[in-house]
């Protein structure tokens, strides 16, 4: 079959590791992604749309990695622009910023904010000046479909962009959730 684009989606996340997770990050955030990279090159797929993360960037630092998640990510991006060099690769690295959306079920702030008002339990938290980025999944697959088109239209190598929101401080987004 003639395959046009691959979309490397797969990720382990743990900001707190412990010796036991080290393979299933390397595995997951690395491997894979290097497999799928020699897979696309090998059978002349060209284009490669990757999803990573803003904490590779911590504090808006050009490589300044937050947890070992954010090494094994940084490291696949690294690998893309290598295919991308010696393999005529064209390829487009999404940064991701917090992602949400309705069947996530992991321990995020704005399920947090919903559990706290269908249970009508007090949330406590920090005073909420902390500044946060939010992707509706919605947005993510609008930035990937984006990248997709871009790929056609463009001759580039690897290109990294930022997808998240305005910021907002978690303060204003209890505000925003509350008037919801």
């Amino acid at each position: 079959n003639k395959i046009d684009l691959t979309i490397n989606l797969a990720t382990h996340y743990v900001f707190d590791h412990k010796p036991a997770d080290i393979n299933q990050l390397v595995e997951s955030n690395l491997q894979f992604g290097l497999n799928l990279l020699e897979a696309a090159t090998a059978n002349g797929c060209l284009n490669f749309v990757n999803t990573s993360s803003y904490i590779q960037n911590y504090f808006s630092r050009e490589f300044y990695p937050s947890c070992l998640y954010a090494v094994t990510k940084q490291a696949l991006e690294d690998a893309i622009s290598y295919y991308a060099t010696n393999k005529n690769l064209q390829a487009i690295t999404l940064k991701l910023f917090d992602v949400y959306g309705a069947k996530d079920r992991r321990k995020k702030i704005v399920n947090l904010f919903q559990e706290s008002q269908i249970n009508n339990t007090v949330l406590k938290m920090s005073p909420g000046n902390q500044e946060i980025r939010l992707n509706h999944i919605s947005d993510v697959l609008a930035a990937i479909f984006t990248a997709q088109e871009l790929l056609q239209n463009i001759n580039a190598q690897h290109l990294i962009y930022y997808v998240g929101g305005e910021p907002v401080t978690v303060r204003q987004l209890a505000k925003i959730f509350e008037e919801v």
